[in-house]
Protein backbone atom coordinates (compact mmCIF):
# COMPACT_ATOMS: atom_id res chain seq x y z
CA UNK A 1 0.00 0.00 0.00
CA UNK A 2 2.76 2.54 0.51
CA UNK A 3 4.11 1.66 -2.49
CA UNK A 4 0.74 2.60 -3.95
CA UNK A 5 0.45 6.35 -2.73
CA UNK A 6 3.45 7.77 -3.85
CA UNK A 7 2.62 6.85 -7.57
CA UNK A 8 -0.72 7.64 -6.69
CA UNK A 9 0.74 11.28 -5.53
CA UNK A 10 2.86 11.89 -8.64
CA UNK A 11 0.52 10.98 -11.13
CA UNK A 12 -1.49 13.91 -9.84
CA UNK A 13 1.58 16.24 -9.33
CA UNK A 14 2.20 15.50 -13.02
CA UNK A 15 -1.34 16.47 -14.40
CA UNK A 16 -1.93 19.44 -11.64
CA UNK A 17 0.35 21.95 -13.35
CA UNK A 18 -0.74 21.20 -16.89
CA UNK A 19 -4.42 21.94 -15.60
CA UNK A 20 -3.08 25.00 -13.57
CA UNK A 21 -1.29 26.23 -16.55
CA UNK A 22 -4.66 25.90 -18.77
CA UNK A 23 -6.61 27.77 -16.23
CA UNK A 24 -4.34 30.85 -16.40
CA UNK A 25 -3.80 30.63 -20.15
CA UNK A 26 -7.67 30.79 -20.29
CA UNK A 27 -8.26 32.94 -17.36
CA UNK A 28 -11.40 35.04 -16.99
CA UNK A 29 -14.17 36.05 -19.88
CA UNK A 30 -13.35 37.25 -23.22
CA UNK A 31 -11.18 39.94 -23.32
CA UNK A 32 -9.35 42.18 -26.02
CA UNK A 33 -6.61 39.90 -25.96
CA UNK A 34 -8.91 36.82 -26.64
CA UNK A 35 -11.18 38.28 -28.83
CA UNK A 36 -8.09 39.18 -31.21
CA UNK A 37 -6.60 35.41 -31.31
CA UNK A 38 -6.69 34.58 -34.40
CA UNK A 39 -8.74 31.26 -35.88
CA UNK A 40 -5.43 29.56 -36.37
CA UNK A 41 -4.13 29.35 -33.09
CA UNK A 42 -7.33 28.84 -31.62
CA UNK A 43 -7.29 25.71 -34.03
CA UNK A 44 -3.73 24.52 -32.57
CA UNK A 45 -5.06 25.48 -28.90
CA UNK A 46 -7.94 22.67 -29.76
CA UNK A 47 -5.97 20.18 -31.61
CA UNK A 48 -3.50 20.44 -28.51
CA UNK A 49 -5.97 19.65 -26.17
CA UNK A 50 -7.61 16.36 -28.37
CA UNK A 51 -4.01 15.33 -28.30
CA UNK A 52 -3.41 15.35 -24.85
CA UNK A 53 -6.28 15.01 -22.84
CA UNK A 54 -8.91 12.91 -25.21
CA UNK A 55 -6.12 11.27 -27.22
CA UNK A 56 -7.42 11.12 -30.41
CA UNK A 57 -5.94 9.11 -33.19
CA UNK A 58 -4.01 11.22 -35.59
CA UNK A 59 -6.34 10.54 -38.71
CA UNK A 60 -9.30 12.13 -36.28
CA UNK A 61 -6.69 15.09 -35.34
CA UNK A 62 -6.01 15.73 -39.43
CA UNK A 63 -9.48 15.33 -40.47
CA UNK A 64 -10.42 17.98 -37.10
CA UNK A 65 -7.54 20.64 -38.48
CA UNK A 66 -8.74 20.50 -42.26
CA UNK A 67 -12.55 20.99 -40.84
CA UNK A 68 -11.75 23.93 -39.09
CA UNK A 69 -9.34 25.00 -41.40
CA UNK A 70 -11.96 24.98 -43.92
CA UNK A 71 -14.44 26.89 -41.26
CA UNK A 72 -11.85 29.66 -41.04
CA UNK A 73 -11.05 30.26 -44.86
CA UNK A 74 -15.24 30.38 -45.00
CA UNK A 75 -15.01 33.33 -42.03
CA UNK A 76 -13.02 35.23 -43.92
CA UNK A 77 -10.68 37.51 -41.28
CA UNK A 78 -14.21 37.41 -39.04
CA UNK A 79 -13.49 36.25 -35.36
CA UNK A 80 -14.72 32.74 -34.38
CA UNK A 81 -15.51 33.95 -31.06
CA UNK A 82 -18.89 36.22 -32.24
CA UNK A 83 -19.94 33.28 -34.49
CA UNK A 84 -23.70 32.69 -34.06
CA UNK A 85 -25.79 29.66 -34.76
CA UNK A 86 -27.07 31.24 -37.67
CA UNK A 87 -22.88 31.50 -39.40
CA UNK A 88 -22.85 28.13 -38.46
CA UNK A 89 -25.63 27.37 -40.40
CA UNK A 90 -25.03 29.33 -43.57
CA UNK A 91 -21.86 27.73 -43.55
CA UNK A 92 -23.38 24.47 -43.38
CA UNK A 93 -25.93 25.48 -46.46
CA UNK A 94 -22.39 26.55 -48.32
CA UNK A 95 -21.32 23.00 -48.05
CA UNK A 96 -24.13 21.51 -48.82
CA UNK A 97 -24.21 24.25 -51.85
CA UNK A 98 -20.79 23.01 -52.93
CA UNK A 99 -22.42 19.72 -52.95
CA UNK A 100 -20.23 17.74 -50.53
CA UNK A 101 -21.93 15.03 -49.27
CA UNK A 102 -24.32 14.39 -46.12
CA UNK A 103 -21.60 12.70 -44.71
CA UNK A 104 -19.38 15.35 -44.88
CA UNK A 105 -21.48 18.11 -43.95
CA UNK A 106 -22.41 15.83 -40.71
CA UNK A 107 -18.32 15.51 -39.59
CA UNK A 108 -18.02 18.92 -40.21
CA UNK A 109 -20.47 20.20 -37.83
CA UNK A 110 -19.73 17.21 -34.93
CA UNK A 111 -15.98 18.83 -35.85
CA UNK A 112 -17.98 22.58 -34.99
CA UNK A 113 -19.62 21.35 -31.99
CA UNK A 114 -16.40 19.81 -30.49
CA UNK A 115 -14.72 22.68 -31.06
CA UNK A 116 -16.93 25.22 -29.97
CA UNK A 117 -17.95 22.79 -26.71
CA UNK A 118 -13.91 23.37 -25.99
CA UNK A 119 -14.19 26.65 -26.47
CA UNK A 120 -16.56 26.86 -23.58
CA UNK A 121 -15.12 24.43 -21.42
CA UNK A 122 -11.90 26.46 -21.68
CA UNK A 123 -13.60 29.69 -20.37
CA UNK A 124 -13.09 31.56 -23.98
CA UNK A 125 -16.67 31.62 -24.76
CA UNK A 126 -19.47 31.51 -22.51
CA UNK A 127 -21.84 30.22 -25.03
CA UNK A 128 -21.64 27.53 -27.26
CA UNK A 129 -23.68 28.27 -30.34
CA UNK A 130 -22.54 24.70 -32.29
CA UNK A 131 -24.86 22.89 -29.02
CA UNK A 132 -28.17 23.98 -31.34
CA UNK A 133 -26.65 22.63 -34.22
CA UNK A 134 -28.60 19.55 -35.48
CA UNK A 135 -27.00 16.51 -36.83
CA UNK A 136 -28.32 15.41 -40.15
CA UNK A 137 -27.81 11.44 -40.97
CA UNK A 138 -25.02 10.67 -43.61
CA UNK A 139 -26.53 9.22 -46.56
CA UNK A 140 -26.79 5.36 -46.58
Amino acid sequence: MGKKQPGTSIKKQKNAPRSRIRKIAFKGPQSKVLSTIRIDELIERFLAFIRHERGLAENTQSAYRRDLQSFGAWLSGRSPLTTTIQDLGEYLGTLSDEKQSRATISRKAATLRCFYSFLQLEGIMTDNPAEQLVLARPDD
